[in-house]
């Protein structure tokens, strides 16, 4: 019996193989297996290929082995991976596409035996350009093969135009907005434009206007009256503090609040008091005829019929009085007219080079008097032994401070002068020379000449106290409080001093205990060989606040 189920399973399996073969030869593309065949053709019987070897068809390969379907691609039967849907050419199609956003998006895609999939692209909603020209009648997958790849292709296009517009436009706009913010600004006190490191920028370098040539706030005083107080401006009044700047974080906070953390009080005696000052250089050969005059000689005394009594209350600023007539050149009162003598305080009209801004230092000496030096760093002038004039500390017989500043100088050497000096008239480097002092690094004795000064301060007048303000020089010197004249020293001279107590001037000049009044000096320095400048102040405290942290 055994023998006999044996026999009868082979029987079954032979002919099975039969019938297996017999169908793989209907469905084959080259006849059948049974059939004549072309030496090397390949055919796909179901999936194996099978290889024509002598005139007959033997199988070759089975795909099913590695995981794959017998195919037909580029015309030869083959093991391929087949898609994941179907093996459909229309579904390798869109394969091709995605990865290809040209228009071509089919003429590889076909894994179908026919080379097209999409003869009637023209049915699509769209203006499919697929440009495989194709003569096989195969329409199957035309619907399928057309949807997926219009699909596909616009999606490509989309991206790679966005992305190179963004990159482009966005690389070229931030280089140049940057360059273009970072070259800007430059901080200049005078130009109108107010920085964030400024108090106040009123576009000009005048000064006693409310806004100093440095931009710090000034009082605001009205001529012929009395002053009023503004935070920022140095001057404690009715406020908490006052450092002299609109800066928080300091202690003294911009609305002159004292911040947390720090102490203020104010340093009424201080080792030194800083005055604003502006000069205006002159030329005698092509800027003011009234600088440079020649030949004046034997003025030992002041003119006093220059200026009038009060400054304009347009300009702030000093005029030729009308009973003054000396336009003679060569003599020691000479001015050329009101409006030569307008110039030498305006700073507006002046060319920029002309106009310089800079303060100077009044040193405190053992007395409590302050008064400016020989050096801005507190050095006084070398006195000779047993000199008769000014003590140690006060003044300056060799006053040029815009050397190598302003226009071209009138360049010479200063003579160092006889009275309140005890200088002789010698000559400033042998003066020096006798007296054994050496100069420091970087100064000179050719000096230049010919410029004016106007220099303003406010104080707080304490009737009673003794103050008192003391001024001597070459040449003219006016000071003015309260815009109306106190000191007169015009004209062309040696050194001239005078002074003047408050208390004798209170009246006629308006001023009231306990108020703030201005200070304006007004000085010209107007022909070669001297210049002398003085000026101190006696029985004043000053009113800046100092902060420390706690």
């Amino acid at each position: 019996m055994m023998l006999v189920f044996t026999r009868m399973r082979f029987f079954v399996i032979i002919l099975l193989w039969v019938l297996m073969m017999v169908a793989g030869c209907k469905d084959s593309d080259g006849g059948g297996s049974g059939g004549e065949c072309t030496e090397s053709d390949r055919q796909c019987v179901g999936d194996i290929v099978q290889l024509c070897v002598g005139g007959e068809w033997s199988d070759y390969n089975d795909c099913v082995f590695t995981g794959q379907k017998c195919a037909i691609l580029a015309g030869t039967a083959q093991c391929a991976t087949p898609p994941s849907t179907d093996a459909d050419s229309d579904t390798d199609s869109d394969s091709d596409a995605d990865a290809d956003s040209d228009t071509d998006s089919d003429s590889d895609a076909d894994t179908d035996s026919d080379t097209d999939a999409d003869t009637d692209a023209d049915t699509d909603s769209d203006s499919d350009t697929d440009t495989d020209s194709d003569t096989d009648s195969d329409t199957d997958a035309d619907t399928d093969s057309d949807t997926d790849s219009d699909t596909d292709s616009d999606t490509d296009s989309d991206t790679d135009s966005d992305t190179d517009a963004d990159t482009d436009s966005d690389t070229d706009a931030d280089t140049d907005a940057d360059s273009d913010s970072d070259t800007d600004t430059e901080y200049v006190c005078g130009n109108g434009h107010k920085s964030d490191v400024e108090a106040c920028d009123d576009g000009n370098l005048e000064i006693g206007d409310g806004c100093s040539p440095q931009c710090a706030l000034e009082p605001g005083c009205v001529v012929g009256s009395g002053c009023s107080s503004v935070c920022g401006d140095g001057i404690v009044d009715a406020e908490a503090c006052d450092d002299g700047n609109l800066t928080d974080g300091d202690g003294c906070a911009s609305d002159c609040t004292i911040e947390g953390g720090y102490s203020c009080a104010v340093d009424s005696s201080p080792n030194v008091i800083r005055v604003s000052v502006v000069f205006r250089d002159f030329n005698h050969s092509d800027d003011n005829s009234d600088f440079g005059t020649s030949g004046v000689t034997g003025c030992d005394t002041a003119t006093t019929s220059i200026v009038n009594s009060q400054l304009s209350a347009t300009t702030n600023k000093p005029t030729l009085s009308s009973a003054h007539t000396d336009t003679t050149e060569g003599t020691c009162g000479f001015v050329g007219s009101a409006a030569s003598f307008a110039e030498w305080y305006d700073h507006d009209s002046a060319p920029v080079t002309a106009v310089v801004s800079d303060s100077i230092n009044l040193w405190k000496d053992n007395l409590g008097v302050y008064a400016n030096r020989w050096l801005n760093d507190g050095t006084p002038w070398p006195y000779p032994a047993g000199a008769t004039g000014f003590e140690n500390s006060y003044g300056n017989p060799v006053f040029f401070p815009i050397d190598g500043r302003g226009l071209a100088e009138d360049n010479g050497p200063a003579l160092i002068p006889a009275n309140l000096y005890d200088g002789n008239w010698a000559g400033e480097e042998s003066y020096l020379s006798n007296e054994g002092v050496t100069v420091p690094g970087g100064y000179s004795f050719i000096h230049n000449f010919y410029f004016t000064s106007e220099m303003r301060m406010w104080m707080r007048y304490q009737a009673g106290s003794g103050q008192s303000i003391s001024f001597a020089g070459d040449d003219d010197v006016w000071v003015f409080v309260n815009g109306i004249l106190a000191l007169n020293i015009g004209g062309i001279h040696v050194p001239i001093e005078d002074s003047v107590s408050l208390d004798d001037i209170a009246s006629a000049n308006n001023l009231v205990s306990g108020e703030l009044f201005e200070i304006a000096i007004f000085h010209a320095e107007r022909q070669m060989d001297s210049s002398t400048f003085y000026f101190s102040l006696e029985g004043f405290s000053a009113e800046k606040s100092v902060c420390t942290s706690n």
